[in-house]
């Protein structure tokens, strides 16, 4: 299956390689095969990764210490972030009837 990778996680791990590479350029080249090794994985075997709840219709692929938030589409793997598993995820908090919603809905 085709994967496409969004503007922020393409932008995410050009900024991710970059500073790696200012302290070992040798690990930027291993992590970045790591990620792309897990993309085509993805691609191969779309329900790899877990449903991540509260958000519907996404699945998380973890590969330590990255994780990948994504979306299956008809013809193809929707890459929508990649993240170190130390940084925050999601910014939103769940309401009192278990969902989303910015403040004073």
């Amino acid at each position: 299956m085709k994967v496409i990778i969004s503007k922020n996680a393409a932008d995410y791990l050009r900024r991710e390689r970059a500073y790696i590479a200012e302290h070992d350029p040798r690990a930027a080249e291993s992590v970045m095969r790591q990620i792309q090794a897990a993309i085509r994985t993805l691609g191969a075997y779309p329900n790899a990764g877990v449903a991540a709840l509260p958000l519907a219709g996404r699945r998380r692929f973890v590969v330590a210490p990255y994780v990948t938030d994504y979306s299956i589409m008809e013809h193809a793997v929707h890459i929508v972030a990649v993240r170190h598993g130390r940084q925050n995820g999601t910014s939103m908090e769940i309401d009192g009837d278990g969902d989303f919603e910015a403040d004073g809905e």
